[in-house]
């Protein structure tokens, strides 16, 4: 992204617009349901647990199903999967608002009917972030990325406000109402875009092996760790002050309700000012900077609500809180979205979500067990100076550009990838051995182990189960390459998952082999000596 310009480029679709109109109903029932529940819950009873459990009924089911609903959005028409899980959720949030009707709210029910509602977010949520690149050329992806990015963390500050608001003025029958309201526009959103998925070339995998390849892919992709491990600090850190507000605008300022949605409202009006100058900011700022000024500025802002400034001063807070936390969050989110080709966009997406749901619940208990000993106000202080902490983190470890391409390969990933048709291979044999010989120059040893180092990791991201390079002692100059894959299926999957990225380092490879010196590729099928497993093709 070069210019505020081309941040908006991909809005000029009609689909994509659809598609981020969508999108950004479904993350702000996320909020509204979540914030929303626990206000209603504070005013059903007094006692702090019950308030406490609302959290836990809205997180549990990113924590137990986000993974998996990533793995499904990988491997389904994201289309159709987020249809059927709207249709679900449009009867979930019109059965609230009928029990809502008929004043059967009580604690128990709300707790059972945030659970429902959460569940139908985490299922869809993955989906829903992983489709934009689906509906805009290849050349505007980095853009509808950061859109993407904006869409959520937008729906984060409008969430809460929206919830204020509608609990304000209708209570339990308005906050349903609202949810019903936004499955039924996600779902008309659904049918005015077609998807441009990238179809893949060999049969899709199963939901465990699915599981597995995202797991095996996020493990070994060093370019994720940083935007995640930032996203954890940055959040559990920051969550104080999303905690404690409702808290502080109780008893502290004396609000109801409608002065709570003020105060969300500012944060949300904060999170607009942040998308409209977010193409700016990226185009004058280095992304260290950044992140450096976005995170102490929220730290100031958490400040200024510890030392409970008058409202007009909080207000205005509010408002550059809500920029700095959209700027930063969405930041992460993009960098995470870079490094994450088509086939396990979703799957990495559902690890942020896990990510950013444990850090915000476990962060708001951890700050909310503070008040007892050292009061909000103390707890609100200490997070600002754990906040202003991860700022100077951030300037020592930065966030870096997404190394890793997204285009496919066009041509194979090494020559020889595929054997002769000497032999007629069941694409469940397995596992298998690919084994990788290179002659290397001498001079080019130190140069090839640290590129062979990239090219281990790659294929361990593809789905190598086991990746060495070895050594030949008799002759010095001859390293042999060795990984294995479940079965030739897998194998077929891993060819198809190359990129150009992982190419170019196969390339970078041959270039220090002795001249006139190719590598020499070779695939071994395990045999069954018992003749019982699995009959091998070669016999």
């Amino acid at each position: 992204m070069t210019s505020a310009v081309s941040t908006w480029q991909p809005l000029r679709s009609r689909e994509f617009r659809a598609v981020f109109f969508g999108v950004l109903c479904t993350h702000t029932a996320t909020w509204v349901n979540q914030v929303g529940a626990a206000t209603l819950m504070s005013s059903l009873t007094p006692v702090p647990l019950m308030t406490a459990l609302v959290q836990t009924a809205a997180s549990l089911p990113v924590v137990l199903l986000g993974l998996p609903a990533g793995a499904i959005a990988d491997l389904v028409d994201r289309r159709l999967w987020m249809r059927a899980v709207q249709f679900g959720m449009l009867i979930v949030a019109s059965l609230a608002f009928i029990v809502s009707m008929l004043g059967g709210t009580s604690p128990v029910v709300l707790l059972v009917l945030t659970m429902l509602v959460g569940a139908g977010l985490a299922l869809q949520a993955p989906a829903a972030q992983a489709v934009y690149g689906e509906v805009v050329p290849r050349e505007e992806l980095t853009e509808a990325l950061a859109l993407g990015s904006m869409s959520f963390n937008l729906s984060r500050v409008l969430g809460p406000a929206l919830a204020g608001v509608v609990l304000g003025m209708a209570g339990a029958t308005g906050l349903y109402a609202t949810l019903a309201l936004c499955s039924a526009l996600v779902l008309v959103s659904l049918t005015r875009w077609r998807s441009r998925k990238e179809i893949s070339r060999v049969a899709p995998e199963r939901l465990w092996s699915a599981l597995r390849g995202g797991l095996r892919y996020v493990r070994h992709s060093p370019d994720c760790h940083r935007p995640l491990l930032h996203t954890f600090t940055y959040t559990s850190s920051g969550s104080a002050a999303w905690a404690l507000l409702p808290v502080l605008a109780r008893d502290v300022y004396g609000l109801g309700a409608q002065g709570y949605g003020l105060l969300l409202g500012s944060f949300g009006l904060g999170g607009l000012v942040g998308v409209l100058v977010m193409g700016r900011v990226r185009q004058r700022w280095p992304l260290q900077r950044i992140m450096f000024v976005s995170t102490a500025a929220f730290a100031a802002v958490t400040a200024i609500l510890a030392m409970a400034a008058p409202a007009g001063v909080t207000l205005a807070a509010l408002l550059i809180g809500g920029t700095a936390w959209m700027i930063g969050a969405t930041l992460m989110y993009t960098a995470l979205q870079d490094t994450l080709p088509g086939w396990v966009r979703a799957r990495g997406l559902s690890f942020y979500n896990l990510i950013y749901f444990t850090a915000m619940a476990g962060g708001a208990a951890v700050w909310g067990i503070l008040t007892g000993p050292i009061g909000t106000r103390g707890a609100l202080g200490a997070a600002a100076l754990c906040m202003g902490m991860v700022s100077c983190a951030f300037v020592s470890w930065p966030l870096r550009p997404a190394t890793a391409s997204l285009i496919r390969a066009t041509a194979p990933l090494y020559d020889g990838a595929t054997p002769s048709d000497r032999f007629a291979f069941e694409s469940r044999n397995g596992p298998l051995m690919v084994q990788i010989s290179y002659r290397v120059r001498p001079e080019c040893n130190s140069e090839f182990l640290q590129i062979a180092r990239d090219v281990g990791l790659s294929c361990r991201r593809n789905g190598a189960i086991f990746w060495r390079l070895f050594r030949e002692i008799e002759s010095p100059e001859l390293y042999v390459e060795r990984y294995m894959l479940d079965s030739w299926l897998d194998h077929t999957r891993h060819l198809d998952r190359t990129t150009a990225t992982d190419r170019e380092l196969r390339e970078r490879l041959a270039r220090c082999l002795i001249a006139g010196s190719e590598p020499l590729v070779r695939h071994q099928l395990v045999e069954d000596l018992a003749g019982a497993a699995v009959k091998s093709p070669l016999s």
